[in-house]
């Protein structure tokens, strides 16, 4: 078990350099600004706020969900699996401790990325988000009722039929399971 861990450190610190996630985070912010600037917009033109939830509204935009795969296949493009140094670590480990150390390296790479995905969309929305996990809010009941209209395109899958049979807490636990069986498929 300490190999394993060992052989993950080692891929953590060899994969994980500024040099490799500085593109991809800047890729994933600027991208996620465009999306989400028209809904720091909304609420601040009516002073609502938005729930954590906000991040299964954000998953049902087609868009959006092609910006998070190509910044993960950006991401998983390099994987630790060719290279030089990996003939050695198979050697020292064994092949099924090397491999066992490959899982776990894809699993906590995934969970990181969506970790970081889901925190980007809260700090960009932080003025306008609250910590509630049990109500939709205003803003988000009267836009899937369609009793508002906003000026700009929203994206993402804001339906009154999901909203009413999801509390917004569940929502977000199967959304961010899924985020993350997506990212690491």
């Amino acid at each position: 078990m300490m190999s394993i861990m060992r052989a993950l450190s080692l891929h953590i610190r060899q994969q994980w350099t500024w040099k490799r996630l500085l593109p991809i985070g800047l890729y994933l912010l600027m991208y996620s600004l465009i999306v989400l600037l028209p809904y720091r917009r909304l609420a601040a033109q009516y002073q609502e706020s938005y729930p954590l939830s906000i991040v299964a509204i954000l998953m049902g935009s087609y868009w959006y969900v092609a910006i998070v795969m190509i910044g993960a296949i950006l991401f998983f493009s390099v994987l630790p699996f060719r290279n030089s140094f990996q003939f050695w670590l198979v050697i020292k480990l064994g092949y099924a401790r090397w491999m066992i150390s490959q899982v776990v390296y894809v699993i906590v790479s995934s969970l990181a990325f969506v970790c970081f995905n889901v925190m980007l969309i809260w700090l960009l929305l932080l003025p306008h988000l609250n910590i509630r996990l049990h109500s939709w809010g205003k803003l988000l009941n009267a836009l899937g009722q369609a009793r508002i209209r906003p000026n700009e395109m929203l994206q993402g899958a804001i339906q009154e039929v999901a909203m009413q049979y999801y509390t917004p807490s569940s929502a977000l636990i199967q959304t961010l399971l899924l985020f993350w069986l997506l990212v690491i498929l």
